[in-house]
């Protein structure tokens, strides 16, 4: 396994926006503030940074992190492995990492090696749960009839 530096968030998205979306709804907050940040977006003074580790060419863990907040994480399935490599690799250059967002199963492993590895205590702040709509079921039995909205529908839909 391999642990790469990207520049910026062209980079890391390039490297690592196929497999996420695979699994968009898990994966909505790195890609959504990875593809904020790629058009311009800032989230703080510092700059952002991006890692991701790669097996070959398939992606195992990927990490960004908009200082002044947390890590957000994905690993793919139980690869908690190579989070040892983005343990090792920000306990050098963002050893006061304030906490790690991602799937539950690997943000507590990263946690847990974190809190090994810098001597610190690791705690659950807040649980989180995405939703995913799968399938729209049309109403039955009601009046009217789908059409697209028109101008005088903006204070409706606001």
């Amino acid at each position: 396994m391999n642990l790469t530096i990207h520049p910026d968030a062209s980079a890391f998205l390039a490297a690592v926006e196929a497999p996420l979306l695979r699994d968009e709804a898990k994966n909505n907050l790195i890609l959504g503030i990875a593809g904020r940040v790629k058009a311009g977006g800032r989230y703080g003074q510092e700059p952002p940074y991006f890692l991701s580790v790669m097996e070959g060419r398939a992606l195992v863990a990927a990490a960004m992190r908009t200082p002044p907040y947390p890590l957000i994480l994905h690993c793919e399935g139980a690869r908690t492995e190579a989070l040892d490599l983005v343990v090792d690799r920000l306990l050098s250059c963002d050893p006061r990492l304030p906490g790690v967002n991602g799937e539950a199963f690997a943000a507590a492993a990263f946690a847990a090696r974190w809190a090994d590895r810098a001597g610190v205590r690791a705690e659950v702040k807040t649980s989180l749960r995405i939703y995913v709509l799968r399938e729209v079921e049309p109403p039955t039995e009601v009046p009217g009839r789908m059409r697209l909205a028109e101008e005088g529908d903006v204070d409706l839909l606001a």
